[in-house]
């Protein structure tokens, strides 16, 4: 349970680092833009729309429930793409994102 609560510490992170951006957006895109089927919903949201109305609360309720994940998280290449790693606060959610995904292996195995 360890990774856990280790998992939901950086999720909390992730989203400050967004929110310190500017990446964090109080306008909801829509159910109809959540439910696109293309990875990370690239077709009807931005990255860092998909990592706060998707991903964000999946992971949170996954974590909450105790449940397992079934696949590690591969985020950090889409988000090498997304942001420009030039600013501090941009160089921090690369970071976290990266903390994530080598987190969520060890979860998984």
């Amino acid at each position: 349970m360890i990774h856990h609560q280790q998992i939901l510490e950086l999720l909390d992170q992730l989203e400050s680092h967004l929110k310190a951006g500017g990446f964090w957006s109080e306008k909801h895109p829509g159910q109809k833009a959540l439910q696109s089927a293309a990875p990370f919903c690239v077709d009807t949201l931005r990255f860092e729309q998909w990592l706060q109305f998707v991903f964000l609360p999946k992971m949170r309720q996954l974590m909450k429930s105790g449940s397992f994940l079934t696949i590690a998280a591969s985020l950090l290449p889409v988000a090498e793409e997304s942001f420009n790693s030039s600013q501090e606060i941009e160089r921090e959610l690369l970071l976290t994102i990266d903390r994530l995904d080598r987190l969520s292996i060890k979860v998984v195995r």
